[in-house]
């Protein structure tokens, strides 16, 4: 357990300052600053349904897990989508059951960029869905490296 040490004053004087924990910590970048390099649309974004959205970018493909603030009890998916010519992402979404009262539905969804290179867009707007996705906006809280993908190990084939 992590957290700060508070005095709480209000209460009556006998109880001692007390930890309060800390479970996440949201770093906002500013995005007037140089950026890192190879930018893409890989980082950390919140979605306008209060989810926070762990996005990496391979090469043409987009991936996240999306969780909500009670750490993914009320709502947890997973998306997979390709970046098109036109700059859109599309894909395929489905929730992941990680709560009791998690929600179980799938679908598609299209992505429109701020930008007419999406891996420089700061906002990203829902512009089309099916499966009635929550969020419609997700906006890019901070960059992470664009990292490479790691190389596939090569299939070995079994001993015969």
């Amino acid at each position: 357990m992590s957290g700060v040490v508070a005095d709480d004053a209000g209460h009556d004087n006998t109880n001692p300052p007390e930890i309060h924990p800390v479970y996440a910590i949201d770093m906002l970048q500013n995005f007037t600053m140089p950026r890192v390099q190879q930018v893409t649309l890989s980082g950390v974004w919140r979605g306008s349904d209060n989810g926070t959205y762990y996005l990496r970018q391979i090469g043409h493909e987009v991936w996240w897990l999306g969780l909500t603030r009670d750490q993914g009890r009320s709502f947890a998916n997973v998306f997979h989508g390709t970046i098109r010519p036109t700059g859109a992402v599309k894909g395929q979404w489905t929730d992941v059951p990680m709560g009791a009262d998690g929600a179980f539905s799938g679908g598609t969804l299209l992505l429109a960029g701020d930008q007419a290179d999406p891996q420089l867009s700061t906002t990203l707007h829902r512009a089309g869905q099916t499966g009635g996705f929550g969020a419609s906006i997700w906006t890019k809280i901070y960059d992470t490296r664009g990292a490479p993908a790691s190389p596939r190990p090569p299939v070995s084939e079994p001993p015969a």
